[in-house]
């Protein structure tokens, strides 16, 4: 039920205070893939190329809902900095992903470390750059790029 509060916050007008941790969050809408109904979920923005206006998010877990149904239908919404899109959902978990989630750890200590001990993929952060990578590259990591 906690999980749900940014997305509650967010319909109450209550927006973009999560800046203030140095992240973006990502409302994010897929289309289920048994019911084929809307499903909104709210996660973390690990990264944004400006060039390509792609933005990479990853599960807290594997099995989540939202990952499994992006894999079965790649089209969602997304709204992030007051801006709404539809977007095109590329996996790119691997080396690729790696590198993201890698930048994200670097580049956002403090929060990294907190993602880390409620999620677990890594044990921490405190492992050189390569130790890491290796370690990152089962996770999964989303693209997800405007249409």
């Amino acid at each position: 039920m906690l999980h749900r509060l940014p997305i509650w916050l967010h319909r109450l007008g209550l927006r973009g205070w999560e800046r203030v941790l140095g992240i973006d969050w990502i409302l994010l809408t897929t289309t289920g893939r048994r019911t084929g109904e809307p499903r909104t979920v709210m996660v973390d923005a690990i990264a944004h190329d400006d060039d390509t206006d792609t933005w990479y998010v990853q599960p807290a877990e594997a099995r989540a809902q939202w990952l499994a149904n992006l894999r079965a239908m790649p089209k969602a919404r997304v709204e992030v900095r007051g801006r709404r899109f539809a977007a095109r959902a590329e996996e790119i978990t691997g080396p690729r992903g790696a590198e993201v989630i890698l930048r994200f750890i670097r580049g956002h200590p403090r929060y990294a470390r907190l993602v880390i001990a409620m999620v677990g993929y890594v044990d921490s952060p405190d492992h050189s750059d390569e130790e890491l990578r290796a370690k990152l590259q089962d996770v999964p990591v989303m693209a997800l790029r405007p249409e």
